[in-house]
């Protein structure tokens, strides 16, 4: 699932799915395991784990030397859907289950982000936001960068009403990520594909953009909201570099 040639660069990333339990609130035990699993994964000395309090917006923060609240024993930043540093051992959580995870990574300046990014934080381009603030923190080049689009939900089952359409009026390429259905209002919403647009707008080109093909809908080692219902559980991504 993940491009292996990431590796070779210093970057090393975990990926946790129905093997693993991150309901922290509902089962804290199970969530501090499953996470000292994915944390035992990486390669490298992790020295911290970073999580986020994600409410789907388009807000990313430095970790670097960041006071957090403390959330089952990590440090969590409230209201964040995009974390970002520029020191190694520093180990970067996002959770998901059928919306899209984008790893951003620069191998030159040794900068790294890792964006939650649902419909909603799509739609406030989050995976900019990150690029913006790489260049601000570190000096990040767009050229530079390398972006990963993790697993998200199956195109062909993301269906979505008119106001998910119109949200997304001022996206020149609206109509390459959303296909009309033969119903009145419905529409199918490519999640990749429209973060994969953002990326391309901001100047990464196609060389530099990896993009998983695994379904979350459709992989049974993957949770899905829209498949498992309101009990459903989370995937995550956990990326350092070393």
């Amino acid at each position: 699932m993940f491009p292996i040639q990431w590796s070779k660069e210093g970057l090393t990333l975990a990926l946790a799915g129905v093997d693993y339990n991150l309901r922290g609130q509902k089962e804290p035990i199970a969530y501090q395991e499953s996470l000292e699993a994915m944390k035992n994964s990486l390669q490298g000395n992790v020295e911290q784990v970073y999580t986020c309090q994600q409410t789907h917006s388009s807000r990313v923060v430095r970790v670097d030397g960041k006071v957090a609240t403390d959330f089952m024993g990590y440090p969590q930043f409230e209201e964040t859907d995009g974390l970002m540093t520029s020191e190694k051992g520093q180990a970067l959580l996002v959770k998901f289950a059928d919306c899209t995870p984008v790893v951003l990574y620069d191998p030159v300046k040794r900068a790294l982000a890792v964006v939650h990014s649902g419909w909603r934080g799509t739609q406030q381009r989050i995976s900019l936001e990150a690029i913006r603030l790489m260049g601000k923190e570190v000096g990040s080049k767009r050229g530079d960068l390398f972006a990963y689009i993790g697993p998200c939900i199956d195109p062909k089952i993301y269906e979505v009403d008119q106001p998910v359409y119109e949200a997304f009026k001022d996206f020149p390429s609206r109509d390459e990520f959303f296909l009309a259905k033969n119903e009145p209002g419905k529409y199918f919403l490519q999640m990749a594909h429209a973060n994969k647009i953002i990326l391309k707008e901001a100047g990464l080109k196609e060389e530099q953009i990896s993009s998983c093909k695994e379904s979350t809908y459709t992989d049974p080692r993957l949770h899905s909201a829209r498949k498992e219902g309101p009990s459903y559980g989370l995937n995550g991504l956990l990326v350092m570099m070393v």
